[in-house]
């Protein structure tokens, strides 16, 4: 129930977890985005993938719900030039 910063191990560690789990996810990610891809956006990717709900998300990143949903439509943006919505993006993101 705390906000994580940008510069914690704990981002390095979750990503090793996922790669675990999805060893391309990273490439793939970067693929579907076009390459256009910032920390932040990574970070968010990877709470995604692992099924982390916006409000939590909210606590995690110490932003408001509605700053998570424009994170999730800028993911949607760089990837398909428009908003597919937050549970078709979110769906996506959890097939890589």
């Amino acid at each position: 129930n705390k906000e994580i910063k940008e510069d914690s191990s704990f981002w390095d560690e979750l990503e090793k977890e996922i790669l675990k789990a999805s060893p391309d996810f990273i490439a793939n990610l970067h693929l579907l985005m076009g390459g256009k891809l910032t920390r932040t956006d990574l970070h968010t990717a990877f709470l995604i993938k692992c099924g982390i709900k916006p409000a939590q998300m909210s606590i995690i990143f110490g932003r408001s719900k509605s700053a998570i949903v424009s994170r999730r439509d800028t993911l949607s943006m760089k990837g398909f030039d428009q908003k597919l919505g937050t549970k078709m993006i979110d769906g996506l993101i959890r097939l890589l």
